[in-house]
């Protein structure tokens, strides 16, 4: 996409034909990668789970009309397609963190931004309306090019006095036709005041404001990843979503969590699970299969399960740092597992409902 946008950045007027046609096969030659990518996406995905994704969508019709400029270049002289050749740095929205943050912050700001904008409106209109009935009776130094003579040229001129365009120069040619009266210096120096210094770097301030709520929420989701993987494993042992499971299948969910540096480094102890790999098993499970050239099934989850060793120990120690609760049941043929749980709830107050579904209303965070 980078490589794209400098060949797109490299045009300039009156360029030579060997430039123009070297541009040109860059440009094919990025489309094709562009449609390719395309075509592999659908096929490992599926249509289903590719259309799912809205980017995969955006992706699809830039592609789309990139290959429709390539036809039209010769054919149908659809020479206007070339204007859309600009989206696809669009893509480095999803690709970059930076620039998706900053582009969620414009969006979820948007409300803030229309409220501050009708402040500054308001500002804008009552000076224009002021500036109309005092400093329009004379001739400027500067009038052919801003003046008080209309609304919308007040406007303007205010514009430019907020965007700090050369506004010393305006100020300085009202003194000097004014003879330096005192509505002058109140009105302009007033208006920098509130309409400059105060409402435009508000509007400023809300947007660095919404900036890093979203960067902190960015943070967050990514500390929620082990939530998801854990979430997924679940799903395993309880497909129907009923929130119980065997205390057995808990201690294997356990089993295939991923284990974090960050929570060893913290409580001194293997957790929250203990597998090896951080994304997970289905990650591992499908990168095993598809690496996998022999006949055979490949592994399942029931296999991964079986592979992961751990030691009582490790095991107990997990345990006692989970509030949970255990159910007996009249058919128990789990009383090992069980037990096991029993055990851990004696010694740590049991505050996690439906069997270590995660709903307790316990305080601390690891349980």
């Amino acid at each position: 996409i980078i490589a794209n946008a400098v060949t797109m950045g490299c045009e300039h007027y009156n360029q030579s034909a060997r430039w123009t046609f070297a541009l040109s096969m860059f440009d094919a030659f990025f489309v094709i990668i562009f449609v390719l990518e395309c075509i592999l996406k659908i096929t490992a995905d599926g249509f289903v789970s590719y259309f799912a994704n809205h980017w995969n969508k955006f992706d699809l019709v830039v592609s789309t009309l990139g290959l429709i400029d390539l036809v039209s270049q010769s054919n149908l002289g659809l020479s206007v397609l070339r204007l859309f050749r600009i989206a696809r740095l669009l893509r480095l929205l999803n690709k970059a963190r930076t620039l998706k943050t900053l582009t969620w912050t414009l969006i979820y700001c948007l409300p803030s931004l229309f409220n501050i904008g009708s402040l500054i409106f308001v500002t804008f209109f009552i000076y224009a309306i002021i500036g109309m009935s005092l400093l329009s009776d004379r001739e400027t130094q500067v009038a052919q090019e801003v003046n008080f003579n209309t609304f919308f040229d007040s406007m303007a001129l205010l514009f430019r006095v907020a965007t700090e365009d050369g506004w010393t120069d305006v100020y300085a040619a009202y003194l000097d036709a004014y003879h330096n009266a005192a509505k002058v210096y109140i009105f302009f120096i007033s208006f920098f005041f509130f309409g400059t210094l105060v409402l435009v770097n508000l509007f400023i301030a809300v947007v660095l404001d919404f900036f890093q709520e979203n960067l902190d929420l960015f943070r967050k989701q990514e500390k929620f990843k082990t939530i998801a993987i854990f979430r997924d494993i679940w799903s395993w042992k309880d497909p129907s979503a009923t929130k119980e499971i065997l205390a057995q299948d808990f201690i294997q969910i356990l089993k295939l969590t991923p284990r974090k540096q960050e929570f060893f480094d913290k409580h001194h102890f293997i957790g929250p699970g203990f597998f090896e790999h951080s994304k997970g098993p289905k990650h591992y499970l499908k990168n095993n299969n598809n690496n996998n050239d022999n006949d055979s099934k490949g592994l399942t989850m029931e296999d991964i399960c079986d592979s992961v060793h751990v030691s009582h120990k490790d095991m107990l120690k997990l345990l006692t740092s989970l509030r949970i609760k255990v159910y007996r049941k009249q058919d128990d043929l789990e009383d090992k597992a069980r037990g096991c749980l029993q055990r851990c709830c004696r010694q740590k107050t049991h505050q996690i409902v439906d069997c270590t579904n995660g709903d307790g209303d316990g305080d601390d965070d690891d349980g």
